[in-house]
């Protein structure tokens, strides 16, 4: 709080001011302070909802001071000064004020600084600051374990405190989507995480989206698909499934492939290329007895069902390519395993310790990959990527297939 003897003694509404530039000087800004001596969290009752909503909105961003022009940016032009002016008599609020002779009234707004915000926060039914934060520290002492969310569990650590446990949450319902082979749209995966298929809010749509391939994780506005091109015929029914009549990629639905029952053309091999760039170029320069399957970074359940059900209509070999860096690893062999159940045999393409140190540009590992590549030491690699997992471990460096394949 402020020296008190700069302030006035209170007028007839309580309030104190403090001419910071007396109105005579020649100074170019006149600004006074004013605030009241007592804060009456009693008369907030009396408020209209309105006044309670907008009071609400101001104190979101949880700040000392706000901006004027940012606080009449969430209210409207018909009450905001009047908002202003009952918080200040009821001893919520300081107000800074330059005067203006061209503005009504004289004494224009700059900024507003929130007191007593504990007893104001009660007031209005809201959370105590400090347990926004508690919630928050709460909700990150508890990661998933799914390596794939590792990246978007760092980021929450820059949302808002208030943000954090239903986000934290999110991330948590996500990794059991996962772990139940869960597949779907948005509202499907969004009537699983909170029982309500509108439950999941645009803004926490979006930062999903910014962080994680939500197709990868059986997640997508539409029909979930798997993406393909080469040689392959597949029959149902309806009628037939020709590849290599699309002339490049072509997007399956699983719940489409999934009602293919056999197969009138079968590749000799197929290839799983990680990454998007890598799988559209390699499509082009296919073989001609080649499939060529785009596989999603850490595949859902339902994705690696559908690659299952492919292969059983249509057996042949498998090589698999992915990035040169731990993930690459733990997604190889998370697919080399969903082949091998399904009665195939695969094989490591692309992903020696060659291919790494022959790449022009590489990126030094974080602190998660180190991690990542410890615990897939400790639970075993397959034995043709120990080469590339010792070259990861001793260069630091990683490195994407784009820049050979």
């Amino acid at each position: 709080m402020d020296d008190d003897s700069r302030f006035s003694a209170p007028d007839a509404y309580g309030v104190q001011t403090a001419l910071l530039t007396p109105v005579q000087s020649r100074a170019r800004r006149q600004v006074r302070l004013r605030r009241a001596a007592t804060a009456l969290p009693a008369v907030l009752a009396a408020w209209p909802a309105q006044w309670q909503a907008t009071v609400r909105r101001w104190l979101a961003p949880d700040v000392d001071k706000s901006r004027w022009d940012t606080l009449r940016g969430k209210a409207s032009e018909a009450d905001v000064r009047d908002v202003a002016e009952a918080l200040l008599r009821a001893g919520f609020a300081e107000l800074q004020e330059c005067f203006d002779r061209n503005h009504t009234p004289p004494w224009r707004i700059e900024s507003l600084r929130w007191l007593h915000l504990a007893a104001l926060r009660e007031a209005l039914g809201l959370p105590a600051r400090d347990a926004a934060r508690q919630a928050a520290a709460a909700a990150l002492a508890v990661r998933p374990s799914h390596p794939g969310l590792a990246a978007a569990w760092e980021a929450l650590g820059a949302l808002p405190a208030r943000s954090i446990p239903a986000r934290a949450a999110l991330l948590h319902r996500l990794a059991e989507w996962q772990a139940g082979q869960g597949f779907g749209t948005q509202r499907d995966f969004a009537w699983f995480a909170r029982g309500d298929t509108k439950g999941v809010s645009d803004a926490e749509w979006e930062w999903l989206a910014s962080l994680l391939p939500l197709a990868d994780w059986g997640i997508s506005r539409h029909a979930p698909v798997l993406w393909l091109a080469g040689a392959l015929v597949l029959s149902s029914p309806q009628g037939l499934l020709n590849l290599a009549a699309a002339g490049g990629p072509l997007a399956v639905t699983l719940e489409g492939l999934l009602r293919l029952g056999s197969c009138a053309q079968a590749p000799r091999h197929y290839s799983l290329i990680e990454n998007r760039t890598s799988f559209e170029r390699h499509s082009k320069a296919a073989d001609a007895d080649e499939t060529v399957l785009w596989l999603p970074g850490y595949p859902s359940s339902a994705w690696l069902s559908g690659l299952q059900h492919l292969l059983r209509l249509a057996p042949a070999s498998v090589r698999i390519a992915c990035d040169p860096d731990p993930a690459g690893i733990a997604i190889a062999q998370q697919a080399g395993a969903a082949v091998e159940a399904a009665g195939g045999q695969w094989q490591v393409w692309r992903m020696q310790a060659a291919d790494l140190n022959g790449l022009a540009q590489k990126k030094e590992m974080t602190l998660e990959d180190r991690r990542l590549l410890d615990r897939l030491m400790m639970a075993g690699i397959c034995k043709d990527l120990l080469g590339l997992a010792q070259a990861l471990a001793d260069s630091g460096e990683k490195g994407e297939q784009e820049g050979y394949l």
